[in-house]
């Protein structure tokens, strides 16, 4: 008797079979095979956290002055040798050595002119007479320079008492002050008039006087004078442009035009857009002793989690206080040993940011 033929099974009840028996199970494998990737990619706990450093380069006033111009706005990106502000000097000090020194020169000529013995006395009293002419025209630069400086000022000054900011007692007396200068520039400058007119009259004594070695060297301290009164001059005509010493962004803008500024004192502040490593802290006890070249896995907190490798680059040598950016959370103070790690390539990290840190102890 033949077999009976076999009966074919319909697929959908092979469908049905392999939904219970093989799909529940393959599921699972799928789903432990992407938690396990997704465990081990975003939400491993890492070694410790890191800061990007920041490179801020603080510019400063480089004399006492006014600031007449800010060029720069915040968060502008700026190259190094832009200019970024103007400033005019309203400091006196650096013209008064100037002009202390041109005195003293003065007085070793003069001195140097009454140690002469058995000269012709009206060629003495003519060098006298130029010296003391050649003392009135410093004393005029000199009071046209601070003048000068006084009118700027008093520009500064009145556009405060305008907006409000400046007390009109203070431009007042600021005002009595130019009013002095002026005077005394009149008075001066009549005085060096009249001089003038004497030398004139008694030149030809002083063509008939002749040099010795000592008053050469007096001839040579009057054209070394001559030369400085022309520098002083031409210094107060200048403006200091303060230019941008790194490139970057501008962060902080401490000083606006109009205001006044001291030596030394922080004008703006620029960060640069590069930034150089990641500064880390690990806690005591120590999970491991860190060496140069270990590798660093870097991981954003970002939504994308990115991630890349990179190296320890140096440790520190010895616990210092963790920075507040890096405080663990509900602690005020921690000594920690600090850490570098150098930047991942391809990886673009925002100066100042936070990143996890996983340390590879192989």
């Amino acid at each position: 008797m033949d077999p009976l033929p076999i009966i074919p099974t319909p697929p959908s009840q092979k469908w049905r079979e392999f939904r219970i028996r093989y799909l529940p199970l393959l599921v699972f494998v799928v789903f432990f095979i992407w938690a396990g990737t997704l465990w081990k990619t975003n939400i491993t706990a890492p070694t410790t956290t890191g800061q990007t450093e920041s490179i801020i380069a603080n510019v400063t006033a480089p004399e006492n002055g006014v600031l007449t111009n800010l060029l720069v706005t915040r968060f502008q990106t700026v190259t190094i040798g832009d200019p970024i502000a103007e400033l005019i000097v309203t400091d006196y000090r650096s013209e008064d050595l100037r002009l202390n020194q041109l005195r003293t020169k003065l007085d070793m000529a003069q001195a140097q002119l009454g140690t002469m013995m058995g000269q012709d006395r009206l060629a003495f009293d003519y060098e006298s007479l130029r010296l003391a002419f050649n003392r009135d025209l410093v004393d005029i630069e000199a009071t046209r320079a601070e003048l000068k400086i006084l009118d700027k000022t008093l520009l500064s000054l009145e556009k405060g008492v305008q907006e409000q900011v400046i007390p009109r007692l203070v431009y007042e007396e600021s005002l009595r002050s130019r009013d002095g200068l002026r005077a005394r520039l009149d008075q001066s400058q009549k005085h060096s008039d009249i001089l003038k007119l004497k030398l004139d009259e008694a030149r030809h004594y002083g063509n008939s006087f002749s040099p010795s070695s000592t008053n050469s060297r007096s001839a040579q301290l009057l054209a070394e004078i001559e030369t400085d009164r022309e520098k002083l001059t031409h210094l107060t005509r200048q403006l200091i442009v303060i230019r941008a010493p790194v490139s970057g962004r501008v962060n902080l803008i401490a000083r606006y035009s109009g205001q006044n500024v001291v030596t030394g004192e922080t004008i703006i502040a620029i960060v640069s857009e590069e930034t150089p490593r990641i500064i880390a802290f690990l806690h005591t006890p120590l999970p491991f002793e860190p060496r140069d070249g270990m590798e660093v896995t870097v991981r954003r907190r970002s939504s994308k989690r990115e991630q890349a490798l990179a190296e320890i680059s140096a440790v520190g040598p010895q616990m210092e206080p963790v920075t507040q950016a890096l405080l663990r959370p509900g602690t005020t103070f921690e000594i920690a040993l600090p850490i570098a790690v150098s930047i991942p390539e391809g990886m673009k990290l925002i100066p100042g940011e936070l990143v996890d840190l996983i340390i590879r102890n192989n």
